[in-house]
């Protein structure tokens, strides 16, 4: 799996180990299961096919650091999340394109 540093104070953009982890994921056809802590990101993250799992209740969450690209994707087959806290920095106004939105489903 990608190596994730976790934000503290969602500070640490960990984006690209995110992404890299899903990938990993769906070629191996499993689900991505995120650790506990902060994790920070600053793109739209595609989930496409795979399932992330935190664990601990609400102990893994993604934050989100640019409120126009705050959207986790779920597209394809079998895509999901679960036991994941979403979170960021309140947007005001409401943005109208959809990836401000925290989940994204397409198709």
């Amino acid at each position: 799996m990608a190596t994730l540093t976790p934000a503290d104070g969602a500070t640490i953009d960990n984006t690209g180990a995110l992404l890299k982890g899903l990938a990993e994921a769906k070629a191996k056809g499993e689900a991505f299961v995120l650790p506990p802590g902060v994790w920070a990101y600053s793109d739209l993250l595609n989930a496409d096919g795979v399932q992330i799992i935190g664990v601990d209740g609400d102990a893994s969450v993604l934050y989100a650091l640019n409120p126009a690209k705050a959207a986790v994707v779920l597209r394809g087959a079998g895509a999901g999340i679960t036991r994941v806290r979403l979170s960021g920095p309140v947007q005001t106004p409401r943005l109208s394109p959809a990836e401000p939105s925290r989940v994204l489903v397409l198709g």
